[in-house]
């Protein structure tokens, strides 16, 4: 089942960062800021309004995230950092399916669509969350190798885009690279 942490928080900073994917314990640290301003390989404008954030940690137990957003087009139907440094690449994590969803059991979360006026969605992924359908031609297959591609982000050859996926945009209303804070 879906837990929300409330009213989205867009702007969100984690202190302690280093800039160069590494926090003062040595743990990566990454945020991605989502629009539709077209800068994104694999998204189209979309002609949304809707903006968010995400954050990663390494931690102990996996890769911490935590995905905000607010004034979308239309519910959300799918959360995911693709692979290949676009919108289109393959799945590395799939954060959020809605149930019912022929990949619902790949998600870490899972529930109804999430309303388009905003909402917070966190968890950690795991080794097992890692590269759910493996359909992403990566060697990426554990959190590890993950934070390794994702230290590496090249747009439109490496590194991750998280990407939300919606009714009034079903291939993407929003997406960010991700980047090392």
């Amino acid at each position: 089942m879906l837990k929300s942490l409330g009213a989205a928080t867009v702007g969100v900073a984690l202190a302690g960062c280093s800039g160069t994917g590494d926090t003062d314990d040595g743990s990566a640290a990454f945020a991605a800021e989502l629009s539709d301003d077209g800068s994104i390989p694999g998204h189209e404008d979309s002609n949304s309004d809707g903006t968010g954030g995400t954050t990663l940690e390494e931690t102990d137990e996996g890769l911490s995230f935590e995905v905000s957003y607010e004034n979308l087009e239309g519910a959300v139907n799918g959360v995911h950092i693709h692979g290949d440094g676009a919108a289109d690449g393959g799945y590395l994590v799939r954060f959020f399916e809605p149930e019912g969803s022929e990949h619902a059991d790949e998600a870490i979360l899972s529930g109804e669509p999430l309303a388009a006026d905003g909402d917070t969605i966190s968890g950690t992924v795991t080794d097992d969350d890692v590269n759910p359908s493996g359909d992403y031609d990566g060697e990426i297959e554990t959190v590890s190798a993950l934070v390794s591609e994702l230290k590496n982000a090249d747009l439109g050859s490496s590194g991750g885009v998280v990407n939300i996926h919606t009714e009034h945009a079903p291939d993407s209303e929003l997406a960010g690279q991700v980047e090392s804070q």
